[in-house]
């Protein structure tokens, strides 16, 4: 008997987050924290999903698999930009008593049963996270590309990379109620170190200078993403010309930050921070606790400092010279702040023998 077990690492977001989801280049970098999958068997006629991190478990049928998934499908083609179809998909769900939080893992399940008929009954996994949750290091996403890479890998299905990518997407649009969630994070997460990624060139990795230390500073609470996704939206409506132009902006900044850090010059990658920041401030996707941190980087010399991710609060990420000073300083205000380094390996999945127990 044998068990698969997969890792994936968070994601970090350095320049383009927003932009991303209107075809602008944007950048993330892989850290070493990582959301385990594992599966092994069951011995019923139903796969079992357990998330070990909130005590939460199903025991599913193939064929209800089955049906959520087309239900799913459906609800794709209803919005391409998943605002109503998939929304409202979740939303029925959850009225159905599915739970919100297994149903992303229900449905990478089905999307390996209906494109690979892959053979699931009978298959236990357990999804298990060290990342933290709603904070802006794509938990969900790292969790999805653990969780697809596990059971792939169990039940035989090769997948080429944007296809296992794609299916990955699938978590994260259950999750963000958005057809276009997850581009960059499941990327980066499957990839590991830095990435770049657009709908045109798709994703590329970059090897960047050795010795970039940076800095996530946890400003408190969160906002759900699809609120400050909202706050976009708004701006779009109110002045479009304006809002693509500073999507134009944020690109510029990623293409330049990214060239900068690639060369070791952590000035001008700072400063393009501060810009990309600004930027996103002004299109409404910020907070009070997110601008705190950012001016007390500025304060202490930091070299630069923006929210990274979904934004309205949760983590921001900082470089500097001189990083205790700045760890010391977030931390007296409580906001808890930490090195962390890059993973600059991606997502890895392993298959193991099992040993079996035998009475004496």
């Amino acid at each position: 008997m044998s068990e698969v077990y997969a890792t994936a690492p968070a994601v970090l977001k350095l320049y383009g987050e927003h932009a991303v989801v209107y075809g602008r280049l944007a950048a993330a970098i892989a850290v070493k924290q990582y959301a385990k999958a594992s599966v092994s068997e069951n011995g019923s006629d139903e796969m079992q999903i357990s998330l070990a991190n909130l005590s939460q478990s199903v025991s599913i049928s193939e064929e209800k698999i089955q049906d959520l998934f087309l239900k799913y499908k459906i609800s794709e083609s209803i919005d391409d930009n998943g605002k109503d179809g998939i929304g409202a998909y979740v939303e029925d769900c959850l009225r159905d008593g599915i739970s919100r939080d297994l149903l992303p893992y229900i449905i990478i399940a089905g999307r390996l049963m209906h494109d690979h008929h892959a053979k699931l009954s009978g298959k236990r996994i357990e999804i298990d996270s060290e990342i933290p949750v709603s904070k802006g290091f794509a938990s969900s996403a790292a969790c999805s590309t653990a969780f697809t890479a596990a059971l792939s890998k169990s039940a035989g299905v090769a997948l080429q990379d944007v296809e296992f990518i794609d299916i990955a997407r699938d978590g994260e649009r259950i999750v963000h109620k958005n057809y276009n969630a997850g581009k960059i994070d499941v990327n980066t997460s499957f990839y590991g170190g830095c990435v770049l990624y657009s709908d045109s060139t798709g994703a590329t990795k970059v090897e960047l200078h050795n010795g970039l230390q940076l800095l996530a500073i946890d400003t408190g609470p969160k906002r759900p993403t699809h609120e400050t996704v909202h706050n976009i939206t708004v701006e779009l409506e109110r002045d479009r010309a304006g809002t693509m132009r500073k999507f134009d902006q944020i690109e510029e900044c990623t293409k330049n930050g990214v060239e900068a850090l690639r060369k070791g010059d952590l000035k001008t990658a700072g400063k393009l921070m501060y810009g990309d920041q600004e930027l996103l401030k002004t299109l409404g996707v910020s907070s009070a606790s997110l601008d705190t941190a950012i001016s007390m980087a500025k304060e202490k010399g930091a070299y630069g400092a923006k929210l990274s991710g979904g934004g309205g609060g949760g983590i921001a990420i900082a470089i500097s010279d001189n990083p205790n000073e700045l760890i010391d300083a977030f931390n007296s205000i409580g906001f808890k702040t930490d090195l962390v380094n890059i993973s600059n390996k991606g997502c890895i999945s392993v298959k193991r023998n099992k040993l079996k127990s035998h009475s004496v």
